[in-house]
């Protein structure tokens, strides 16, 4: 039985053969009305999808964000890698190209690696730019593949490539208690801002030209799946551990001074938990490296027996990451005021040569991305620790 994937499966083989075709009208008009027939077909499922779940209608399949369905990052690879990028993934790579100050390679979505995505409100955009929605929903919030991410950082995406400046309020008006006839003391509110330039980050993948050739279900999410595995770790490590040296983003650990460890994890928790309270600035919630999370399971009673990490943590919700492995600390934040920003879409450099002997592709991808906090150590606090128990 046939489903929407299988459907666009199908269409994607047909429009792949079309670009064989341009010269045989006959041919090619056949295999134009079959593309139109497919549409069809997929529209059908689509609104009955959407009216099953109670969704608002279904985008057109006619309009540029429709079709994005049918976008294929093993077709975008195969085409760099023969120097003829063409259809949908070659004038997504044109527009996407645009503005930027350079493309190394192929360049595709960011919603095509990072996965699910929701449209919010939020979008950054610089002077003289215009927001562009022609291929689809702009990214606010990842699929959490990283911790910081699923912990609820704020994610967003420019459609320019100059720095990104958010105003930050620093103090208030300040209140004044008067007695008859007296006048106001004029308070100014002070400010300044967080500005984050675009960094480039790096990731290496080898694939094999069979599985590139394989017009099969399920190759776009493994290629897709690798490089977000890649590229999620490295935002990760940058929001907690960066120490904005060379082209490294300034982490949390960089830009908030130590708290001093206590000898009860608890004790330590507690104080962090203070530091961020103190400046009202909402409920927040841990991460754990995973040596502090070890540490935390084998902290026991007077009676041997071992104390939940949530108890220990007073609790508040928490979550582990594994992207220091020798480091053992515990970061307390309200993480929506941590901020990862990301500019344009992932650029691609196909090599077919530096494994040419094997026939396999060496795929580079580059992605434009930095992170800060907004308010710094009132938004976050974290202790090294020494001892936990």
């Amino acid at each position: 039985m046939k489903n929407v994937n299988h459907l666009k499966q199908e269409r994607g083989a047909i429009v792949a053969e079309m670009r064989l075709l341009l010269d045989d009208n006959t041919a090619f008009e056949a295999a134009s009305k079959k593309v139109d027939a497919i549409d069809a077909e997929i529209r059908n499922y689509e609104r009955m999808e959407a009216l099953e779940s109670g969704a608002a209608a279904v985008v057109p399949r006619d309009s540029m964000a429709g079709q994005m369905g049918s976008y294929s990052i093993r077709a975008a690879v195969a085409g760099a890698a023969e120097g003829r990028l063409t259809g949908l993934e070659g004038e997504v790579s044109a527009e996407l190209a645009k503005g930027a100050p350079q493309t190394r390679g192929v360049r595709i979505p960011l919603a095509a690696i990072m996965g699910n995505l929701e449209q919010r409100d939020q979008t950054s955009v610089t002077a003289g730019a215009t927001v562009n929605q022609k291929f689809g929903p702009l990214i606010n919030r990842l699929k959490p593949a990283s911790k910081v991410i699923g912990m609820g950082a704020t994610v967003i995406q420019s459609t320019g490539y100059a720095p990104l400046v958010l105003p930050r309020h620093l103090t208030g008006q300040t209140p004044t208690w008067l007695s008859e006839g007296q006048s106001l003391t004029t308070s100014d509110s002070t400010w300044d801002q967080l500005t984050l330039a675009p960094l480039t980050v790096g990731s290496e993948a080898v694939l094999s030209r069979t599985l590139l050739k394989t017009n099969s279900l399920g190759v776009d999410s493994i290629i897709a799946g690798d490089l977000n595995y890649t590229l999620s770790e490295a935002l990760d490590a940058a929001a907690l551990g960066g120490n904005g040296t060379g082209n490294t983003p300034t982490g949390i650990w960089t830009s908030v001074a130590v708290t001093p460890a206590e000898t009860l994890l608890s004790d330590t928790a507690s104080d962090l938990i203070k530091a961020i309270d103190l400046a009202d600035n909402g409920t927040g919630a841990f991460l754990l490296t995973t040596l502090a999370a070890s540490a935390a399971r084998k902290v026991k009673d007077t009676l041997n027996r071992p104390i939940a990490i949530e108890d220990q943590l007073h609790d508040y919700n928490f979550d582990v990451t594994n992207q220091f492995p020798t480091v053992e600390a515990i970061t307390y934040g309200v993480w929506s005021d941590l901020v990862v920003a990301m500019w344009g879409g992932v650029d691609l450099v196909v090599n077919p040569y530096a494994k040419s002997s094997s026939g396999a592709l060496v795929l580079d991808a580059f992605l434009d991305a930095n992170v800060g906090t907004r308010h710094g150590s009132k938004s976050f606090a974290w202790s090294a620790l020494t001892q936990t128990s």
